[in-house]
């Protein structure tokens, strides 16, 4: 998370993507409790495999 103090690390889990966008440095993505993607927000929104699981076929 932004503003990090002595290598804090939180577990959050949420749902409103504003909000994964506004307070987290790096996210993973879960799909039926299988990790299906890590990494930045920008990297998390552009992964094919995330838009699939989440938005459907055409989405990706």
């Amino acid at each position: 998370m932004r503003g990090r103090i002595g290598g804090l690390t939180v577990v959050l889990i949420e749902h409103e993507m504003n909000v994964i966008e506004r307070i987290t440095d790096r996210c993973v993505v879960l799909n039926y409790g299988r990790k299906i993607a890590e990494g930045t927000y920008a990297q998390i929104t552009a992964d094919p495999g995330v838009q699939t699981a989440y938005l459907g076929e055409e989405a990706a």
